[in-house]
């Protein structure tokens, strides 16, 4: 997820890749602005974030999804695999020598 970020809430973000863990605040901690510590790659403490956790791992595994298909299609690309077709609109038959 290189380059991809994360909103934690109230135009706080962070780099998706950095993300090891989420955690739910619970108890008297827990209140405005204050739902979920966001554990990060290099960073002694948690930062809080005023989203859920349930609404940050959705969007952490969309990034995820998103980057997957982006790898897969880079990789066809790369080994001469599969690659969209164009579509001709010359409105008839068309002729394979026109072309040349």
């Amino acid at each position: 997820m290189s380059e991809r970020f994360l909103h934690l809430g109230l135009g706080r973000y962070v780099r998706a890749d950095l993300v090891v863990a989420v955690q739910r605040i619970v108890g008297e901690d827990r209140g405005p602005g204050r739902r979920t510590l966001v554990w990060l790659t290099g960073v002694a403490e948690p930062l809080v974030a005023s989203r859920s956790e349930v609404a940050l791992l959705g969007d952490l595994r969309t990034l995820a999804e998103e980057e997957t298909r982006t790898a897969r299609r880079v990789r066809r690309t790369a080994d001469g695999g599969e690659r969209p077709r164009r579509r001709r609109d010359d409105g008839g038959e068309g002729d394979q020598d026109a072309l040349f």
